[in-house]
């Protein structure tokens, strides 16, 4: 986990941004998500970038050897064969408003 979170500078912006605007002077502070789900593994999938993302990131670690990323790769081949495959992902559109000032 160390090595995904390393490569964003803030990993848990979500969970805090909320409050910082509140705390700016933001008002109706708003979070809503959506939740991104794909059911196999197809070219075209949020699920499959997000895995060539996950092996980019691995590749630059060390916790990581050529041969883990790739059996990690087939797995989640195999799961798509199998029909076992499942990806869901929350993401967050957070609102506010900001009193004008003159």
């Amino acid at each position: 986990m160390k090595a995904y979170t390393a490569v964003y500078s803030n990993a848990h912006l979500p969970r805090t941004l909320p409050e910082q605007m509140a705390k700016a002077g933001f008002s109706d502070v708003d979070v809503d998500g959506f939740v991104v789900l794909n059911l196999n593994f197809a070219e075209d999938t949020y699920a499959r970038q997000s895995a060539e993302f996950a092996v980019s990131i691995m590749s630059e670690s060390q916790e990581f050897s050529s041969a883990e990323q790739m059996s990690w790769l087939a797995d989640q081949e195999r799961l798509n064969q199998e029909s076992g495959f499942f990806f869901s992902l929350n993401r967050y559109l957070i609102s506010a408003s900001k009193p004008v000032t003159t």
